[in-house]
């Protein structure tokens, strides 16, 4: 029996080799596929192809702060797991380990059909170059308003929230990433047709690796337009009147402030609606009013947007005196006196903004900000007006400002195309004695012309609108018309009679010695009540793309020159701009909205052009001197044509009337310019132009063959100081001793 035990140990222990054996071989086999998964991890990280969490990553949800493609974790997870099984499907792999070249070499959806897996094998290892296209589909069979091909407004803002558009100067690494990138720009393009009005708006994006560089195309399928729906204003506290009843009743649907309904559901129009709410109450008297909440519903079968807007109105309120905070050396009183509201009124928000742009229209300072003060920051009960319950409570309007430096001394080199080049130096103050009066002193020296000029600027002279001017230099000139040595002074009013419109009136006093080309040299007096009237509705000072300009001026003069005289000199100058061409500058070798080459995405890195891409810019003057001829003046008051401010292709002064060649000015004139100024990119334009006008004896203009026409073309280059001008231009019906070109070059536009 001792010896059976043994036996039957020994058979037992070989029976379970077999069962030993074949743990061992699966624990093998266990650690060389973990080995293999490692690599393959590995293979990933080295060839530029994340896992999951990576692609959510790229795609916003676990990048850095700000991203701009905010989305939710789990969304962006499920969606990047997806996007990662579609682009490396499952494959019999030719090793238990492949290489990273191999984990690569999977195709992508958008490869031709029959690519053979190695053709993008080397697309882990080098970056991948593409350029990307945005445009609209057809509307197909859907009857619904959908926008065409070349609605800009919606391909930009598309382009501007594209991930592809703003990392195209560092492509990705594969054909992985590139994918990556369309499918954040799919989600993206969606939130911008939304926000356009398209609630039902799809993207579908394309990857064409068959094409040098890649070719990836956006395609949003917009789908009909939404319309503002029903919408309702509801004032959640109770409204009492101020002292005034307000001249209107508050607003109860957005159609009250500017949104109609059935107008397009965009999400910008709607949001400004709701901010003009409040706004709106703050003209009333309700300086403190603000949105409590917003509500929006999309009604999909009626395709439009409704909203529900809860308002606070807050306390009725006041208007009490200024109460100016931060001044150094500017008189506080005299900016106090600047305001146009009578204490005890109803507050006007507008009042308030006249006055704020008045203080900043002074230059004295950096930050200006004028609002009401809360109830319980004036020192009375929060709960409790001064005058009892359900009185209206009296704020001042507090006043803060950041004083800037008030002096600035500077000088330069220059060059003008009309009196050739030049220095100048200049000194100014610009509040002399406390109340925001402005001295200036220049010495402008040109080769044809040297002057030392003084100007004063005094603002709120009498009355908050109002401005005293007076002006005076001293001059020696040099030109083809006349030689000059002359003096100059004049004083007036300047007053602000509306928004845009602005009148002024004054008197001046010239005097000197003059010899034109129709005798000898001549002493001359002259005194002139200048009268002006001037509205300007344009959208820029220096660089104007819509909107009207229109000046008046009418200068009566008595005087003497070499007999007495008595003349009134009258000119008229009009211009108007208007935007042909909206969007962004062309860029060449980009797919255009249509899919074609030419004038679609800009490269990364260059700037896109201005909203105002073409505009047409036009501009007519007049002029004429009536009570004594042109000979009967001096020569300084008559009118001249030609150079870069009037009839360019033609020299300084030289259309009109000439004696032995030299011009000796008219008696009226007329002009008209146009210009097509095309903007190619942020800093630089070309502008063709046509300009044409004469200068004639006789009182009274004449246009049609009578006119003088040049034509040419000038570049812009766009600075924050304004552009600078370089215009070439040739005479289209020249005289005999004119040039065939003429060359100009100042700051700002011609007109």
């Amino acid at each position: 029996m001792p010896c059976i035990r043994p036996c039957a140990a020994v058979a037992r222990w070989f029976r379970l080799v077999p069962l030993l054996s074949a743990l061992a071989l699966l624990a093998l086999l266990t650690l060389t596929l973990a080995g293999c998964a490692a690599t393959r991890n590995d293979a990933h990280t080295a060839s530029g192809i994340p896992g999951p969490s990576a692609l959510a990553d790229e795609s916003g949800t676990g990048g850095p702060a700000g991203s701009a493609l905010p989305r939710d974790a789990a969304h962006a997870d499920d969606a990047a797991t997806r996007a990662f099984g579609a682009i490396t499907p499952p494959r019999t792999p030719p090793d238990l380990c492949p290489s990273p070249t191999d984990m690569a070499a999977s195709r992508i959806p958008g490869s031709p059909p029959g690519t053979p897996p190695d053709a993008n094998a080397d697309q882990s290892v080098h970056k991948v170059a593409y350029r990307v296209s945005f445009v609209i589909a057809p509307p197909g069979d859907d009857t619904s308003p959908s926008p065409s091909a070349d609605d800009q407004a919606l391909l930009d803002g598309v382009r501007d929230a594209s991930l592809l558009h703003r990392l195209a100067d560092t492509p990705p690494d594969s054909l992985t990433g590139l994918h990556r990138r369309m499918l954040a720009d799919e989600q993206e393009a969606e939130k911008v047709l939304r926000a356009h009005g398209y609630y039902a708006g799809t993207a579908q994006g394309s990857i064409d690796v068959a094409a040098s560089p890649v070719a990836v195309r956006l395609e949003l399928r917009p789908g009909p337009r939404y319309v503002v729906g029903v919408t309702r204003i509801r004032i959640i506290d109770r409204m009492q009147p101020p002292a005034a009843e307000p001249a209107t009743a508050p607003p109860r649907t957005l159609a009250d402030v500017g949104l109609a309904p059935g107008a397009p559901a965009a999400s910008d129009a709607v949001l400004d609606a709701v901010d003009r709410v409040p706004a709106a109450l703050r003209d009333m008297g309700y300086p403190f009013a603000r949105v409590a909440s917003a509500r929006y519903e999309v009604d999909h079968a009626a395709r439009t947007l409704d909203a529900a807007v809860d308002v606070e109105a807050g306390q009725p309120t006041l208007m009490g005196p200024p109460q100016v905070l931060g001044t150094r050396s500017v008189r506080p009183e005299w900016l106090e006196s600047m305001a146009d509201w009578q204490p005890g009124q109803p507050w006007d928000q507008q009042a308030v903004e006249r006055y704020r742009e008045r203080l900043r229209a002074t230059g004295l300072f950096s930050s200006v900000s004028a609002d009401a003060v809360p109830m319980a920051d004036s020192g009375t009960s929060a709960d409790t007006p001064p005058d009892g319950p359900g009185a209206a409570y009296t704020s001042p309007v507090r006043t803060e400002v950041t004083e800037g430096p008030h002096r600035t001394v500077g000088g330069g080199l220059r060059y003008d195309s009309t009196l050739g080049p030049g220095v100048l130096a200049f000194w100014e103050h610009r509040n002399l004695l406390g109340e925001g009066e402005r001295l200036r002193l220049e010495l402008p020296v040109w080769d044809k012309r040297q002057e030392g000029k003084a100007s004063f600027r005094k603002p709120s002279f009498l009355r908050p609108d109002q401005e005293l001017l007076a002006e005076s230099w001293v001059r020696n000139e040099t030109s083809d018309a006349y030689d000059q040595q002359a003096a100059f002074a004049s004083v007036g009013l300047a007053r602000d009679l509306a928004p845009g419109w602005r009148a002024g009136a004054g008197v001046s006093t010239e005097g000197g010695r003059i010899e034109d080309a129709n005798g000898p040299e001549r002493s001359y007096t002259m005194w002139g009540l200048p009268l002006f009237l001037r509205r300007d509705g344009a959208d820029d000072l220096l660089d104007p793309t819509r909107g009207t300009r229109a000046e008046l001026s009418v200068t009566p003069y008595t005087g003497v020159y070499g007999e007495p005289f008595n003349v009134v000199r009258s000119r008229l100058d009009v211009s108007a701009y208007h935007v042909l061409l909206r969007g962004r500058a062309d860029r060449a070798g980009q797919d255009g909205p249509d899919g074609r080459d030419g004038g679609g995405t800009p490269p990364a890195g260059e700037p896109d052009g201005p909203d105002g891409r073409l505009v047409l810019a036009a501009s007519a003057a007049a002029g004429s001197l009536s009570g004594a001829s042109s000979g009967a003046v001096p020569g300084s008051i008559r009118f001249y044509g030609g150079g870069g401010g009037s009839v360019r292709g033609y020299a300084y002064q030289s259309l009109g009337p000439r004696e032995d060649g030299d011009p000796i000015g008219g008696s009226s004139f007329g002009e008209a310019s146009f210009e097509l100024r095309y903007r190619i990119s942020e800093t630089l334009g070309i502008v063709p132009f046509l300009d044409g006008g004469n200068v004639y004896e006789q009182e009274t203009p004449r246009f049609g063959d009578a006119m003088r026409w040049g034509a040419g073309i000038g570049v812009r280059y766009y600075t924050v100081a304004g552009p600078l001008r370089f215009d070439v231009a040739t005479p289209l019906n020249p005289r005999e001793d004119d040039a065939p070109l003429q060359f100009y070059i100042s700051i700002g536009q011609s007109f």
